[in-house]
């Protein structure tokens, strides 16, 4: 229901926290969350990350790029993440030039064999070379 989860943003607000909503990348979903007040959306990418074979990923990110185009033409900042990993990253990162990418489980199974600092390291190459390749 838009209207409670409108009162809970205005409350978060109030006291200066920014809001974001974990949204599908549904077009009524970006819709509400616009409506709530929310200051920021992170689309979930799970269906993205799950998804078999090339065509099935390509409609996912299809659906993602429109998805944050609606957002930012509400004035909505993008994220994006779930199920986010070193081999599926790139293209998210490159079509939705998202301000922040959610990777955690991945970036910590990899820093268990090199450490935190080299996996977090490796993981903003592939975001900044393949956001350098969108732009």
């Amino acid at each position: 229901d838009v209207e409670r989860v409108a009162d809970v943003v205005s409350r978060l607000q109030e006291n200066g926290t920014r809001v974001s909503l974990f949204i599908d990348p549904d077009p009524e979903q970006v819709e509400a969350a616009d409506e709530s007040g929310a200051d920021e959306v992170e689309l979930h990418t799970g269906p993205y990350a799950e998804a078999d074979g090339r065509e099935e990923r390509e409609r996912c990110l299809r659906t993602l790029g429109r998805a944050a185009g609606k957002a930012r033409k509400v004035d909505l900042v993008v994220n994006a993440g779930h199920g986010l990993t070193y081999r599926n990253v790139q293209p998210v990162a490159s079509r939705l030039l998202p301000l922040e990418l959610h990777i955690g489980h991945s970036i910590v199974s990899r820093s268990i064999f090199s450490g935190m600092q080299q996996a977090v390291r490796r993981m903003k190459d592939l975001i900044d070379r393949a956001e350098a390749r969108a732009n």
